[in-house]
């Protein structure tokens, strides 16, 4: 599927997050909000990795997680996610040794060098304390798992001597977290992991049930709906243009000043304003591009310069204000 099909879903393209947002409709019922920051966040995988924010979709057993991420998994392009799985576990190594079939390879001064790029990937976890705990063993692992949460946007982290296995960039993580496990994190990875609770129990009995009924007696129709819709979405996210640099509009500054300014925490600015920054630019990128696939116009696969605006960063804060300001269960 290409632009061309795409200009003919106009509803899709008038408003490109809520018509992804429809599509795990048809998957997952409810967490309307949720879905938004998740998919959000997927789509800063395409902004630099100073911009890049990770999702967990958290919450109790039973809610609905891992549902849910499975049809996030089916909507991203294969092109941008890191093996084209959903991972169960990671090593602290897997990463350096995966430099060798991915990466670049340098040699220098009878030094050989292989440096992989992960900042240009989105890395779908089916745990994300399993992932923890597998880089929380001993010092240069725990360096090493603080390096993929940092902000440092050129720095490379190379494992060997003469042969050095390297990792550069900040890939965007999207994974399913236990409220219980939630005190396993701390510092980086708390500020740069957006926590999306996932919680049916203020729901009504009668609905909960409904849903309940309506999983188990999913029609193949309904699924064929759902995986021709995905096609769709994949389609237009793998159209993204990878932006260079981002830049706040001067009706963005304000907006962002102030509801900064309204948080309660003040220690926790920083992380929220680039959370609110990271999430703005990508829906304005979304928006971008498919005003450009509407308007009959060539999408670019390189950016040199998105420019965000304060509706875009108004939207952001209002939809999903809770989740941008927290860092533990609300």
């Amino acid at each position: 599927m290409d632009s061309k099909e795409l200009r003919n879903n106009s509803e899709f393209l008038n408003d490109p997050l809520e018509g992804m947002v429809k599509v795990l409709d048809l998957m997952h019922y409810g967490d309307e909000k949720v879905k938004k920051v998740c998919l959000l966040s997927i789509a800063t995988a395409w902004l630099p990795s100073k911009y890049h924010i990770s999702c967990a979709i958290t919450g109790p057993t039973m809610t609905g997680k891992t549902n849910l991420l499975h049809a996030l998994f089916d909507l991203t392009p294969r092109s941008r996610m890191l093996d084209g799985v959903i991972l169960l576990r990671m090593s602290p190594m897997s990463l350096f040794y995966d430099a060798v079939n991915k990466g670049e390879k340098i040699e220098k001064d009878d030094v050989k060098k292989y440096v992989f790029n992960v900042g240009r990937f989105i890395i779908f976890l089916g745990d994300f304390a399993l992932f923890y705990r597998e880089w929380n063993r001993g010092l240069r692992p725990k360096e090493w798992f603080r390096y993929l949460f940092s902000a440092e946007d050129k720095r490379i982290l190379c494992h060997g001597r003469k042969t050095q296995y390297c990792i550069k960039g900040r890939p965007v993580f999207v994974s399913t977290l236990l409220d219980e496990d939630i005190r396993f994190l701390k510092g980086q990875e708390l500020g740069r992991l957006l926590m999306a609770w996932v919680d049916n129990r203020t729901l009504k009995d009668e609905v909960k049930l409904a849903m309940f009924i309506r999983d188990l007696l999913s029609s193949s129709k309904q699924r064929e709906q759902f995986k021709d819709s995905a096609r769709l979405v994949r389609s237009f996210l793998g159209l993204l243009p990878i932006v260079k640099s981002v830049e706040l509009s001067h009706d963005a500054i304000e907006p962002l000043e102030e509801f900064i300014a309204s948080i309660s925490n003040k220690g926790d600015t920083e992380v929220t304003a680039l959370r609110l920054a990271s999430l703005s630019a990508s829906y304005e990128l979304l928006n971008y591009t498919a005003n450009l696939i509407r308007e009959r116009k060539e999408v670019p696969e390189k950016l040199d310069k998105l420019e965000v605006t304060g509706e875009s960063v108004r939207y952001v804060w209002n939809t999903a204000r809770d989740i941008i300001t927290i860092r533990s269960k609300p």
